[in-house]
């Protein structure tokens, strides 16, 4: 095989290694005219298309003034219960927390 020849399987090579990588793009579901719009339930967040996804909250029961809010976001392979330590404690000091699960994770469909 030439030199020249091997260089360019080996650029190609790298490339479809490299496109295994790429990210897959996730497109909402289309709302339509009769469905509700964007809301905050007491176990889930209703998206603007209509998809119920899982939301823990942890707030503070004592009475305290909520100071503060949080919104946590997981990371990917994981899920609202990430927050189970950190929600708690945080909600004694009177910050609530809203972690929820993205499309996919925990007890949110469609990835």
């Amino acid at each position: 095989m030439r030199p020249q020849a091997a260089g360019i399987g080996m650029i190609a090579a790298c490339l479809a290694l490299a496109s295994a990588c790429a990210p897959t793009v996730q497109s909402a579901q289309v709302p339509s005219a009769t469905q509700p719009v964007a809301r905050l339930n007491a176990d889930s967040v209703t998206s603007f298309d209509g998809a119920r996804l899982g939301l823990t909250v942890h707030a503070p029961l004592d009475g305290t003034p909520v100071r503060a809010a949080i919104v946590a976001l997981h990371g990917i392979n994981d899920y609202a219960a990430t927050y189970q330590g950190a929600g708690p404690w945080w909600a004694q000091r009177g910050i609530v927390t809203y972690a929820y699960d993205a499309r996919g994770f925990g007890r949110s469909p469609n990835r």
